[in-house]
């Protein structure tokens, strides 16, 4: 299976090179000059974002002088799962193996980089329902359709919230049912995972309720900092874009980037993705959307060499706490 994988990216890579026009990017780059440094400044804060969400999502009293901590074991996982072929399974182990030898309670930790996970997931769905319902008006013509439709989106939201928050463990029993249907065994070997997963989120609702809301805002500012890094990009190559298709750009490369997540750096899988996305709202010139991708994997670069420095740093500081640890193949920490 590696070998198909690594068969794909190869492709991927080759096909991306080969429809570069490496002096017009050349040239592009240049006139950029320094503006490329507001792409990290940008990530930084998606990434804040994102380490607050996940502290959050810890049964226990916040603490904002963890954060630092935090936000660099995120870092080391979130580079690890961009080049690993099992992608958040490695990045999410690392995480918890880290913050529990430095004295975090493993369990806890465990239980918020899973409802952290899950409510990224839910979060980008209220962002998808979000960009949709400003869109109504360009899909129907019909004011009565329109009130329709944005009634159902608001459902939709209102139903996806029981399913993950309710105390009788809904999205639980409704992929059992989709089961006892489907008799599905993939859905039959994770239930008591999903059931697992499912009351950890309840108890923590039960417990911290404004830390859920608090969590799901962080997470929604999360994807709204990424869209904000595809609407500066393109305003500095000086493409009038509105801020709502940069939204739509970034929820749809992140669908993306997801569904291909096993093909280490979603090599070639962005780069066609923002160029089909950016041909779906207009923008025509072929040099934009490699600039587009090239710049992004600057960024992607920068903060994988910051997640290997820091992880070379954070071994070394905590050398007597931490064993040497080593990713297998299929994502998990062998010791």
């Amino acid at each position: 299976m590696k070998y198909i994988i690594y068969t794909i990216t190869a492709i991927l890579l080759i096909l991306f090179l080969r429809d570069i026009d490496y002096e017009l990017l050349l040239l592009q780059v240049d006139q950029l000059g320094f503006k490329i440094i507001g792409v990290i400044i940008i990530s930084l804060v998606a990434y804040l974002f994102g380490t607050l969400a996940w502290m959050f999502s810890i049964n226990s009293i916040f603490n904002i002088r963890h954060l630092g901590r935090f936000f660099v074991v995120r870092q080391i996982g979130e580079a690890l799962s961009v080049t690993n072929p099992t992608g958040i399974i490695a990045g999410d182990a690392i995480k918890v193996y880290l913050m529990s030898k430095v004295g975090y309670n493993t369990s806890q930790i465990s239980q918020s980089v899973i409802i952290s996970r899950l409510l990224t997931w839910f979060s980008y769905l209220l962002v998808v329902l979000f960009v949709l319902v400003f869109l109504i008006d360009d899909v129907f013509t019909s004011k009565l359709v329109s009130v329709i439709t944005f009634i159902c989106l608001v459902g939709v939201a209102a139903l996806l919230l029981l399913l993950l928050f309710h105390k009788d463990l809904w999205l639980h029993k409704l992929l059992a049912h989709i089961h006892r249907l489907t008799g599905w065994r993939y859905l039959q070997k994770h239930l008591p995972i999903i059931e697992a997963y499912n009351r950890d989120i309840y108890t923590l609702r039960k417990a911290r309720p404004n830390y859920i809301l608090i969590v799901i805002g962080l997470l929604v500012l999360h994807y709204l900092a990424g869209a904000l890094e595809y609407f500066y990009i393109l305003r500095i190559l000086n493409v009038d874009i509105s801020f709502l298709s940069a939204l739509s750009m970034e929820i749809g490369t992140s669908l993306l980037r997801s569904v291909m997540a096993f093909i280490p750096g979603q090599i070639g899988v962005e780069e066609y993705g923002n160029k089909y996305f950016l041909s779906m709202l207009n923008v025509k010139d072929d040099g934009v959307w490699v600039v587009v991708s090239i710049l992004r994997r600057i960024r992607q670069l920068w903060w994988i060499l910051f997640g290997l420095i820091s992880y070379i740093m954070y071994t070394k500081k905590n050398s007597k706490k931490l064993n040497h640890i080593k990713i297998a193949s299929d994502g998990y920490i062998v010791h």
